[in-house]
């Protein structure tokens, strides 16, 4: 199931899971607020939700987020072009470890949201993104 992926994946990368449940007045579309880690648990997390979500159709709007950072000013050059967007210290994905490419992460994370924004965010949008998320590797 998509939530023993989650588990499986944070228990495996050590990562903290914050989890918001709100009841209030029934609403006629569910939204989901995805905060990815950022690494290839992401993409299969995604993949393992795309069949249910399509399912739902326009009864869920998903919202994916990132984690962005800014590093110090005295971070090495290397860290900054390996982790932060066009090397700026401003955005920076959290350093899980120095082999990894936050960058690359958050350059994704950039794309799916251009995806999802640039049709409107309507569900014609969601589709589009569920099936590109769909054909990412991983």
């Amino acid at each position: 199931s998509a939530a023993a992926a989650l588990a499986t994946a944070l228990i495996n990368n050590e990562e903290e899971v914050v989890v918001e449940l709100e009841w209030g007045l029934p609403r006629s579309r569910a939204v989901l607020d995805l905060w990815l880690p950022g690494n290839s648990a992401s993409a299969q997390l995604l993949k393992s939700l795309a069949p249910t979500a399509k399912q739902l159709g326009d009864s869920l709007r998903v919202r994916p987020h990132a984690r962005v950072v800014a590093m110090d000013s005295n971070t090495p050059v290397a860290s900054l072009w390996r982790h932060c967007i066009s090397s700026l210290p401003q955005l920076c994905a959290p350093i899980l470890s120095e082999s990894g490419r936050g960058a690359l992460a958050l350059e994704e994370a950039v794309r799916q949201h251009c995806i999802l924004r640039l049709r409107g965010g309507d569900m014609h949008g969601q589709s589009q993104w569920w099936r590109y998320v769909e054909s990412l590797p991983g």
